[in-house]
């Protein structure tokens, strides 16, 4: 677990990923060049994020999209003195179950996230929303967003290697800023709320990993899980539990841990959740979310 939270350089992070990196990019470059061009004439008309960005509160929860993320601990988040970032998947959760977010990040470059914004419909206001989108994000569900809410629109840092970044040459098409994300869009929302500049930041809703009882982990090939991602199998015998870690969230988690080490004075950030990965990491707090709510009253 050492080698995972060991703070590293820019370079070794880069070295360590590369190749991974590589294949992404190259896997997806195809879509993000086409969303650019079609977002082109929306994405002129939406703002950038301001430089003092909208916050009610100087404390925030960024919430990923964990499958262990449940109903109750949304709940929690609803009367709370905090602000909400969340990723577009968890949109239609919180809003059926009346909490509003303070922003809501999305990442997605197909049409996977389309019908998730079907609610904009549902809702008497949506207009309250905010909205922090990729241009690569797919059209239609940018068009929604467009028509519905708020949109704040930014173009994601893309690592290609030589001298321009690719986001750069989309900044001169749509004159949107770049912005860094991991890959990841619950990588992203953390990120976000480091700019907007919140004090106190808890992380709920991350995960990054499978959590298997050791004695059943033993049982198991790492090839068997993930499709064939190449898989680590990290064993906690405190809790007797193994997480099994891909490397595509490797990847993710290695970025959130260096991010959350270069905050600046003065803020703090607060692991909310049960994953081991993150339970066991020394660049986090932890709190129970109870604790964290509960820590200004």
């Amino acid at each position: 677990m050492s080698e995972i939270n060991k703070h590293q350089t820019a370079e070794e992070y880069t070295d360590n990923l590369i190749d991974f990196n590589q294949k992404a990019v190259l896997t997806l470059l195809p879509s993000w060049c086409s969303n650019i061009a079609d977002n082109l004439e929306i994405a002129r008309q939406l703002p950038n994020l301001p430089e003092r960005p909208f916050k009610g509160h100087d404390r925030c929860v960024v919430v990923g999209g964990a499958p262990e993320l449940t109903d109750e601990e949304i709940l929690k988040l609803r009367h709370a003195r905090v602000d909400t970032i969340v990723t577009n998947k968890n949109l239609v959760r919180f809003v059926r179950l009346g909490v509003l977010p303070t922003y809501v990040c999305l990442l997605d470059a197909n049409a996977v996230s389309q019908p998730q914004f079907q609610i904009l419909n549902e809702m008497e206001n949506p207009g309250r929303l905010r909205f922090f989108a990729s241009m690569t994000c797919y059209p239609g569900t940018l068009q929604r967003m467009f028509e519905k809410s708020t949109v704040y629109g930014f173009n994601p840092e893309v690592y290609l290697g030589g001298v321009l970044p690719l986001s750069k040459t989309w900044e001169w098409m749509n004159d949107k800023k770049e912005m860094s994300h991991g890959g990841n869009v619950g990588c992203l929302a953390f990120d976000l709320a480091k700019r907007v500049g919140y004090k106190d930041i808890g992380l709920l809703g991350f995960s990054f990993c499978e959590v298997i009882p050791t004695e059943v982990a033993k049982t198991i090939r790492p090839e068997e899980l993930y499709e064939g991602w190449p898989t680590e199998l990290l064993e906690y015998p405190d809790i007797g539990m193994t997480a099994a870690l891909p490397v595509h969230f490797k990847a993710y988690l290695m970025y959130l841990l260096n991010s959350v080490q270069e905050v600046g004075a003065g803020v703090t950030v607060t692991n909310l959740t049960k994953s081991p990965l993150l339970t066991h990491s020394p660049v986090l707090e932890q709190k129970s979310l109870d604790d964290f709510l509960r820590w200004d009253e």
